[in-house]
């Protein structure tokens, strides 16, 4: 091998070194790091980004100091340092103007090791490099024991005397969405708060092997197991606090549990975009929608629904218009078309349409998103013709219709029953259908005969006369129903329940005539009110008197309790930062559905009080949450002398 290629290769054995050296101490550099942290020296959490810059810091120093392997002249001149005999050959045969010297400077370098020197600079560099990892790795393991690191507090060693080890400082939180949602894994460390959907499995891991920590969720206590210790629920549909705690040290901790409801997907209807009436009925009618979810789409269909007809001919057939399954799509659309032949519309018939949208939510059952409807009306042929008149109370007929059908359905039921009863039993509820039938026919009465009493309150057949005055005509249906309700009473009186039967009948059956006639409602007129204001100015005798003080809502109610609990909180001596931390999370669980402004508030103040940090700006930002923000106006206030 030529000289050149010699040296070229001992600086790459030398980059070598430099390149482990460098590893070798930015891994002791962040393990030292870590160790302190475990042992309480560093505030928990936040070791992981001093470590990663110490352990580049160390990497760096090391790089700086090897930088000289780069040049191939300077690794020659290190070589001719620790091997006097070559006499300087290396570098000028490594030197292109003086190639003409390479066979002379070969021979002079014959039989010399350059590689000797490589190597005990390794053993020399690496040795010490292997031993500060070995340091590093077992100072980590040291505080990973809980019984060493407790033994240690006990004695009162350097700063883990004042840090006490609390073994709830640092833990994981693994939250796995439902399967319906993607099933994405997503990890917190020392979270203040667990978010996340219904219906997900939390799980919460512990850094050290410490199996004295109890959980409990709310009033429900959680199994706690392993080494190191894990606890874990499914995410419930409400906020509740998650409390750990740790009976050795007397160690607590309280993280806020805050679910999202999987919200119902979006359906909006875009054609037709508004209800319309129509003089005939359309040869076709097209349906689209638009559909969203945040999660994914399942089952989306375009129900239609025709009515036709009214009252006791009133029908409503449904019918689906387009039908699809998006497969977790998360938005879409869909559209069809309903034929003339599918609807057989008719004048007066109503068309309604509306969309529907389903998710794939399989925890807490599919959430249903509808449209509004639209409606598709075909006009009757009568409607053009018909009077503009202001609106009136329906006439007696519909009430009357349904008091004679109940008249009657209760004697046919007595009719099925006497069988089985005995005659003063039969005797009894005929003479009760008697006297209601008897007030129905009144009623009636009122209106057929309008102005005419008798004296005893028991109109007689025929009485008065069909026409008592000419200008006011007696409506012939309900003069018919009048007659037959005043045969079927008579009938009832004698406990005669069959022989009523008929004449009940043809009642119902003429209140049906004259409820179903055609009717016309005469424009009317509000009757003035002529008021004399000199004869009643002054009269009053109401005393004037201040408007009392409006009652309290609950949600004012509550929200003044909680914000006495949290000034309590605040003001609260002799109360450590932890425990203060967690009377703010316990707060902050109530908060959540009240205010949640003031909720984020105090989930800041409770990470700012677990850090060391002052929170008197989150406490302050929270009080401000729940009494309101004070209006402030620039200016001067105008003020007049009225």
């Amino acid at each position: 091998m030529s000289a050149s290629g010699r040296a070229v290769r001992a600086r790459g054995l030398l980059a070598l070194i430099a390149a482990a050296e460098a590893l070798s101490y930015a891994t002791a550099a962040a393990a030292l790091v870590l160790a302190l942290a475990n042992f309480g020296v560093l505030p928990a959490g936040t070791a992981r980004i001093p470590a990663v810059l110490l352990g580049i810091f160390a990497a760096a120093a090391v790089a700086w100091r090897w930088r000289w392997v780069r040049s191939r002249g300077r690794v020659a001149l290190w070589l001719e340092e620790r091997i006097p005999r070559l006499q300087y050959a290396l570098v000028t045969a490594i030197e292109p103007r003086f190639a003409e010297l390479g066979a002379a400077l070969e021979s002079q370098m014959g039989g010399v090791q350059l590689n000797q020197p490589v190597w005990r600079a390794a053993r020399r560099v690496l040795l010490p490099a292997t031993l500060a990892v070995a340091l590093g790795a077992t100072a980590v393991a040291a505080s990973s024991r809980t019984d060493l690191v407790a033994a240690l507090r006990d004695r009162g060693v350097g700063a883990i005397a004042a840090r006490p080890y609390v073994p709830l400082d640092e833990i994981v939180v693994r939250v796995v969405a439902p399967s319906y949602a993607g099933g994405g894994v997503r990890e917190v460390r020392d979270p203040e708060t667990i978010a996340g959907l219904v219906g997900s499995s939390v799980t919460i891991m512990g850094r050290v092997a410490d199996s004295a920590v109890t959980a409990r969720l709310g009033e429900r206590a959680l199994a706690v197991a392993g080494r190191p210790w894990r606890t874990g629920f499914v995410m419930p549909a409400s906020p509740l606090a998650l409390r750990l705690e740790h009976a050795p040290s007397a160690a607590a901790r309280v993280i806020v549990v805050e679910p999202t409801a999987d919200g119902p997907p979006r359906a909006q209807l875009t054609v037709p975009a508004r209800d319309t009436l129509l003089r005939t009925p359309p040869p076709a009618v097209s349906v689209r929608a638009e559909l969203s979810d945040d999660l994914g789409l399942a089952q989306t269909a375009i129900e239609y629904m025709i009515s036709s007809g009214q009252e006791e001919t009133y029908t409503a057939p449904t019918g689906i218009a387009a039908r699809r399954d998006f497969g977790g799509a998360r938005t879409g659309q869909l559209s069809g078309t309903l034929s003339a032949a599918t609807l057989r519309l008719g004048p007066g018939d109503v068309l309604s349409i509306r969309a529907l949208a389903r998710d794939r939510n399989n925890v807490g059952g599919p959430g249903l998103g509808t449209s509004d409807t639209r409606t598709i009306r075909i006009a009757r042929s009568d409607e053009y013709d018909s009077l503009a008149v202001e609106a009136m109370a329906p006439v007696f007929g519909d009430s009357a219709l349904l008091s004679q059908r109940v008249i009657l359905q209760r004697t046919e039921a007595l009719l099925r029953e006497t069988p089985a009863l005995s005659r003063e039993a039969v005797v009894d509820r005929s003479s009760a259908l008697a006297l209601d039938q008897e007030r129905l026919r009144n009623r009636v009465h009122s209106i057929v005969f309008p102005g005419h009493e008798h004296a005893d309150e028991s109109p007689l057949a025929g009485e008065p006369p069909d026409h008592a005055d000419p200008a006011d005509p007696v409506n012939v249906d309900l003069k018919e129903a009048y007659e037959a309700m005043w045969e079927a009473g008579r009938e009832l009186r004698i406990a005669s329940p069959a022989t009523a039967v008929p004449a009940m009948r043809v009642a119902a059956d003429a209140l049906d005539r004259a409820r179903m006639a055609d009717r016309r409602y005469l424009r009317g007129g509000v009757a003035r009110v002529v008021i004399d204001l000199e004869r009643v100015r002054l009269t009053g005798t109401e005393k004037g008197s201040s408007a009392g003080r409006a009652r309290r809502s609950a949600a004012d109610t509550l929200l003044r309790a909680l914000s006495g609990r949290l000034e309590r909180i605040a003001s609260a001596r002799g109360m450590g930062q932890s425990a203060q931390a967690n009377a703010l999370s316990e707060l902050r669980v109530e908060l959540l559905g009240v205010s949640p402004q003031a909720a984020a508030a105090l989930g800041r103040a409770a990470a700012a009080l677990r850090s060391g940090r002052n929170a008197a700006d989150e406490i302050a930002a929270a009080r401000t949450a729940l009494a309101g923000v004070p209006v402030v106006r620039d200016g001067v206030v105008p003020w007049s002398a009225w």
